[in-house]
Protein backbone atom coordinates (compact mmCIF):
# COMPACT_ATOMS: atom_id res chain seq x y z
CA UNK A 1 0.00 0.00 0.00
CA UNK A 2 2.73 2.45 0.90
CA UNK A 3 4.34 2.13 -2.52
CA UNK A 4 1.05 2.74 -4.32
CA UNK A 5 0.08 5.69 -2.13
CA UNK A 6 3.54 7.25 -2.17
CA UNK A 7 3.93 6.95 -5.93
CA UNK A 8 0.41 7.80 -7.10
CA UNK A 9 -1.21 10.07 -4.51
CA UNK A 10 1.59 11.86 -2.68
CA UNK A 11 1.86 15.46 -3.91
CA UNK A 12 5.68 15.36 -4.09
CA UNK A 13 5.88 12.14 -6.14
CA UNK A 14 7.26 12.30 -9.68
CA UNK A 15 4.87 9.44 -10.59
CA UNK A 16 1.78 11.39 -9.52
CA UNK A 17 0.25 11.38 -13.02
CA UNK A 18 -2.94 13.08 -11.83
CA UNK A 19 -0.95 15.99 -10.36
CA UNK A 20 -2.85 15.51 -7.11
CA UNK A 21 -1.84 18.17 -4.60
CA UNK A 22 -3.91 17.47 -1.52
CA UNK A 23 -2.43 18.09 1.94
CA UNK A 24 -5.04 15.74 3.44
CA UNK A 25 -3.78 12.87 1.24
CA UNK A 26 -0.21 13.65 2.25
CA UNK A 27 -1.15 13.64 5.95
CA UNK A 28 -3.20 10.43 5.74
CA UNK A 29 -0.49 8.65 3.75
CA UNK A 30 2.14 9.61 6.32
CA UNK A 31 -0.13 8.53 9.19
CA UNK A 32 -0.96 5.08 7.84
CA UNK A 33 2.67 4.36 7.01
CA UNK A 34 3.67 4.40 10.68
CA UNK A 35 0.63 2.76 12.23
CA UNK A 36 1.07 -0.61 13.93
CA UNK A 37 -2.57 -1.21 14.84
CA UNK A 38 -4.07 -3.06 11.84
CA UNK A 39 -7.64 -1.91 12.42
CA UNK A 40 -6.65 1.73 12.84
CA UNK A 41 -4.49 1.57 9.70
CA UNK A 42 -7.34 -0.10 7.81
CA UNK A 43 -9.64 2.81 8.73
CA UNK A 44 -7.10 5.36 7.45
CA UNK A 45 -6.50 3.39 4.23
CA UNK A 46 -10.26 3.23 3.62
CA UNK A 47 -10.44 7.00 4.21
CA UNK A 48 -7.71 7.51 1.58
CA UNK A 49 -9.64 5.35 -0.89
CA UNK A 50 -12.93 7.14 -0.13
CA UNK A 51 -11.30 10.52 -0.60
CA UNK A 52 -9.80 9.44 -3.92
CA UNK A 53 -13.21 8.28 -5.16
CA UNK A 54 -15.08 11.34 -3.87
CA UNK A 55 -12.62 13.75 -5.47
CA UNK A 56 -12.58 11.75 -8.71
CA UNK A 57 -8.82 12.01 -8.87
CA UNK A 58 -6.89 10.41 -11.68
CA UNK A 59 -5.21 7.43 -10.03
CA UNK A 60 -3.35 4.82 -12.05
CA UNK A 61 -3.83 1.46 -10.41
CA UNK A 62 -2.30 -0.73 -13.10
CA UNK A 63 1.01 0.06 -14.70
CA UNK A 64 0.53 -1.89 -17.91
CA UNK A 65 -2.29 -3.77 -19.55
CA UNK A 66 -1.88 -6.09 -22.48
CA UNK A 67 -4.70 -7.90 -24.20
CA UNK A 68 -3.72 -11.33 -25.48
CA UNK A 69 -5.92 -13.49 -27.67
CA UNK A 70 -4.81 -17.08 -28.07
CA UNK A 71 -5.94 -19.60 -30.60
CA UNK A 72 -6.46 -23.13 -29.14
CA UNK A 73 -3.83 -24.53 -31.49
CA UNK A 74 -1.05 -22.23 -30.21
CA UNK A 75 1.28 -24.07 -27.84
CA UNK A 76 4.09 -22.91 -25.51
CA UNK A 77 3.34 -19.23 -25.93
CA UNK A 78 4.39 -17.32 -22.81
CA UNK A 79 3.32 -13.71 -22.40
CA UNK A 80 5.45 -13.09 -19.33
CA UNK A 81 8.79 -12.87 -21.12
CA UNK A 82 10.87 -9.80 -20.19
CA UNK A 83 11.69 -9.16 -23.83
CA UNK A 84 8.87 -8.97 -26.38
CA UNK A 85 11.02 -10.82 -28.93
CA UNK A 86 11.16 -13.86 -26.66
CA UNK A 87 7.39 -14.27 -26.47
CA UNK A 88 7.32 -16.19 -29.73
CA UNK A 89 10.68 -17.99 -29.47
CA UNK A 90 9.16 -21.33 -28.38
CA UNK A 91 5.60 -20.95 -29.65
CA UNK A 92 4.33 -23.49 -32.14
CA UNK A 93 1.05 -24.60 -33.74
CA UNK A 94 -0.33 -28.02 -32.92
CA UNK A 95 -1.79 -28.42 -36.42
Amino acid sequence: MNELFNSKLLSTSSRNAGKINDPVFDRLIAEQATMRDKEQRKRVVLEIQRRALENANFVTVVGAVRAVLLWPKVRDYWDGAPNDNQRFAYAWLSE
